[in-house]
């Protein structure tokens, strides 16, 4: 879904750098429907474009009696994995939850023996730093006073781009924000729609130019 999603951040830049989409690890449940698969043949799609279009999370967030972020540990594990088999890489982006995981890779990339709280340290085993990030409708993880807020403590200085609607329900501009203030010398690009990956001239200039500026 996020490859059909980004198609105007992916022609802006495509002689630029190849993309490599990561899937996320774990299948999203829609309380809806009773199955994954229900739900992408509601959308319209069967077989392997079924398949394709299944949404998926990174983690599942739990709110009750404080914030968890369930299956996160593993997906930084997996995302490591791909790296080191796959890259080097000279960046990451994300939308959404997947802008948010973005972040928090860049923060632990750029900072490989980050003492974090509860005495879970974090070492970057040789794992290559990025030299940007780029997130869309992205927010900072909220377990106030747990691990993964922790990491941003001090602001991340990995070069970013920031790309948020100001009419965002979903990820509302006031919660893109807090995570444009983990980051040193973020460059941030507001558009007046909602939640999804702007493709206008604009848009794409603003890409392109970001890009070209961290190679």
């Amino acid at each position: 879904m996020f490859w059909l999603k980004s198609r105007g951040f992916r022609s802006s830049i495509e002689d630029l750098v190849d993309l490599v989409y990561v899937p996320a690890k774990f299948p999203t449940l829609w309380k809806e429907y009773e199955s994954v698969e229900d739900r992408s043949m509601v959308n319209g799609f069967k077989g392997e474009r079924a398949q394709e279009n299944m949404p998926f999370n990174w983690w599942r967030t739990i709110r009750i009696p404080a914030i968890q972020y369930i299956g996160i540990e593993d997906s930084i594990e997996y995302v490591k994995s791909i790296i080191k088999e796959q890259g080097p890489f000279v960046g990451v982006m994300g939308f959404s939850q997947g802008a948010a995981l973005g972040a928090i890779m860049c923060a632990l990339f750029s900072s490989p023996n980050l003492e974090l709280k509860d005495g879970l340290g974090y070492n970057g085993d040789g794992v290559n730093n990025f030299k940007f990030g780029v997130f869309f409708g992205g927010y900072r993880t909220e377990d106030k006073g747990g691990i993964w807020s922790h990491i941003f403590d001090n602001p991340c200085d990995v070069p970013s781009l920031h790309v948020y609607g100001s009419s965002d329900t979903t990820v509302s501009p006031q919660r893109s924000q807090t995570l444009i203030k983990c980051f040193k010398n973020p460059t941030v690009f507001e558009h007046p729609g909602a939640h999804f990956i702007p493709i206008t001239p604009a848009a794409k200039d603003v890409y392109r130019k970001f890009v070209t500026s961290c190679l």
